[in-house]
This record gives C-alpha cells, sequence and structure tokens, in this order.
C-alpha cells in the first residue's frame, strides 16, 4: 500500500552495503521489496508508531522529530549504499530471470509515528513530507486505514458476471 503499485518481499532485514574492511559500519534495511512488474527494487525502513514525528520550532511551524528526519537520512543512505553494490548483490544472490531484482531508481519508504492532530502540526508534517523527495513517507494509522479500506472494499465487492459463470 506504502507504494501505490504491487510489490513482493524479497528479503526481510537486508544487508544493503557499507561494511568498511574491519567489519564494521555494515548497513542493515528492515524490508527489500520489488514491483512486482518490473522488478525495481523499494527499500522499507520502520521506525515506531509511537515516534512523535514534529517538534516545535517557532509559533505555529513545527520541524520533523529527529526519528523522522533520521529515519529519512537512514533510508536514503541504505539506498546509496545498495545501489553502489548491486552488482554484487545481483550475482551473490542470482538475481536473475524469475527472481531478478532491478535498481532503475531504488525506491523508498518510510513508515513512522502517527498523524498529528494539532492542525499546524499536520500541515508542518505534510509540508515536510511533500517535499522529502526520494522518500515516500506514511504514518501507521495511514497503512492502518489503507488497510481498513481494502477490507471494506473487498467485502463489498460482488462478483462480476464472468466469475459468477464459471
Amino acid at each position: 500500500f506504502a507504494f501505490g503499485y504491487p510489490v513482493v518481499s524479497v528479503n526481510g532485514q537486508s544487508y544493503v552495503g557499507g561494511r568498511r574492511i574491519d567489519g564494521k559500519g555494515e548497513k542493515i534495511g528492515d524490508f527489500l521489496f520489488k514491483n512486482s512488474v518490473n522488478n525495481n527494487a523499494a527499500l522499507i525502513e520502520i521506525k515506531k508508531p509511537q515516534s512523535p514525528v514534529v517538534k516545535k520550532y517557532r509559533d505555529g511551524v513545527y520541524g520533523p522529530q529527529d526519528e523522522l528526519s533520521g529515519g529519512v537520512t537512514q533510508v536514503l543512505d541504505q539506498r546509496y549504499h545498495f545501489t553502489r553494490k548491486f552488482p554484487l548483490h545481483q550475482s551473490d544472490n542470482d538475481w536473475h530471470g524469475e527472481d531478478e531484482v532491478a535498481d532503475y531508481e531504488v525506491d523508498c519508504v518510510l513508515i513512522v509515528g502517527t498523524m498529528p492532530t494539532d492542525k499546524d502540526q499536520r500541515r508542518s508534517f505534510q509540508l515536510y513530507r511533500k517535499n522529502s523527495h526520494g522518500v515516500q513517507i506514511v504514518t501507521f494509522d495511514e497503512v492502518l486505514e489503507m488497510l481498513k479500506n481494502l477490507l471494506t472494499y473487498l467485502r463489498e465487492a460482488k462478483p462480476s458476471k464472468r466469475s459468477e459463470k464459471s
């Protein structure tokens, strides 16, 4: 739901790169997905539902809370390392044929916190996330609402005449 296109899971807790020669600096993404139509890779980073997304900056203006801004930078860093090491990932994981994973332009999603209830906080959050190019930011309550809407749709959907004949 977070991507707006069909995805399939490639792996959870995926090594995306960054390991130095001393073995430190390893980058681990929460989930690696791919578009099920064109195989393009996508990274999902998940923070806590209770994480606040904004903090007061000035009267009526709120900036991103650390979990939000840090999460954006974290998933962008994961994408950076993943795409730099992609030829190695591809050969090490035999991502060819049906298992193919591509790195055309790796999508990033951050799932964090819940939507603020205060009008100024909501506006500030919306301005921040809509201008955070390269990362789609979704709150847990939005994911829940998408799932509820899907469930309602599936319950209300009537079989088509074609499927009734089969």
